[in-house]
């Protein structure tokens, strides 16, 4: 609709309109309750997976094609009392209070982990999500804002935000605003020619160099 002029994220193959530029894969994690049986487990087959139920993303989403590709490659039908849900929030409660196993990002699994919340199981997938990266409409001309962005993301990928969490009253999370402000300073040196960049949330930020 030409609200966006550009998209970090993942196109399905029959994105005609749109020019994909990727940026990085993102490995999947099997994670699971802390005192899960299998969390002990340095090696894991997965046979031994198959065993126990599972929460799933809705068929149709990247995540439940990869983890659909590893149960036929090893010839394995889905494990029976699955549950789905696209609430990741959802998954994390259902898997640390069960002792079912589910697949998210490794990022996200990562911080999960950190703090006690979720176990990462020792199990190596052999499918990963799609590559993400710079979503672009092909129809249209960029501006030079946006070509200048497309340039600095595509030269240093680093600078995309990554989670950062922090697990404080309320269990709530937060994200770094160290990529946010490299990418300020970049973008917009005269704005912010100095150290003392403005902490403000990415969209107030946008709104106020925009005026």
């Amino acid at each position: 609709e030409g609200l966006l002029d550009v998209v970090i994220g993942r196109v399905p193959n029959f994105a005609d309109p749109y020019h994909f530029r990727p940026l990085a894969k993102e490995p999947i994690s099997l994670v699971s309750a802390i005192s899960h049986p299998l969390g002990k487990s340095k090696k894991l087959n997965f046979e031994r997976l198959s065993q126990y139920s599972w929460v799933l993303p809705p068929i149709g989403t990247p995540m439940r094609e990869a983890i659909d590709n590893e149960f036929f490659i090893h010839h394995t039908l889905l494990p029976k009392g699955l549950l789905e849900t696209s609430s990741t929030m959802i998954t994390v409660h259902l898997v640390s209070k069960t002792h079912m196993i589910a697949g998210l990002p490794q990022s996200v699994a990562l911080g999960f982990q950190k703090h006690q919340m979720l176990k990462i199981l020792a199990y190596k997938l052999d499918q990963s999500l799609a590559s993400y990266g710079s979503v672009v409409r092909a129809d249209r001309p960029l501006s030079k804002q946006t070509e200048h962005f497309l340039n600095l993301l595509l030269s240093k990928p680093e600078l995309v935000p990554q989670p950062k969490f922090t697990i404080g009253p309320g269990r709530r999370t937060s994200r770094s605003r160290v990529s946010h402000l490299t990418i300020r300073r970049a973008l917009f040196p005269r704005a912010f020619p100095s150290a003392s960049i403005p902490s403000l949330p990415w969209t107030t930020w946008m709104k106020r160099s925009t005026k």
